[in-house]
């Protein structure tokens, strides 16, 4: 009886490890910048750079286009926004790792510290840049 308790909290740990090491794992480390200086003028800003990597043939890389060309009218110079056709850049897409688009990077000081995937609004691009309104 004693052998089974204890084997029942040798389970019970690993498991909790587990879940750890899935919950709280290291995220992705950001990708170097690549050695394209006309890229890296773009990104190396004061101000936050949001890059969208997408397509003219993808229907949801069109409409994040529209919320992003919304959000750099209302910002004006507070944000800079890059769009690149992976068709007419598959270098920088393949630098990144881009797997699907719309991808959307965020640059901060050249540096890459957030990214997500797929289309939001302009308001919810706002709140993950963390542009004050």
């Amino acid at each position: 009886m004693n052998d089974d308790h204890s084997m029942n909290k040798v389970v019970f740990l690993l498991a909790i490890l587990g879940l750890g090491f899935f919950f709280f794992r290291t995220p992705r480390p950001a990708v170097e910048l690549p050695k394209d200086p006309a890229f890296i003028q773009q990104v190396t800003n004061t101000h936050p750079v949001i890059v969208k990597f997408g397509a003219e043939w993808c229907p949801p890389c069109q409409h994040i286009e529209g919320e992003l060309d919304h959000l750099a009218r209302t910002y004006g110079s507070r944000v800079h926004v890059v769009k690149i056709d992976i068709d007419e850049r598959p270098d920088l897409a393949e630098h990144f790792r881009v797997r699907s688009i719309p991808h959307v990077m965020l640059f901060q000081y050249g540096k890459q510290v957030s990214e997500f995937k797929g289309s939001r609004s302009a308001e919810e691009i706002a709140r993950w840049a963390g542009l004050k309104p």
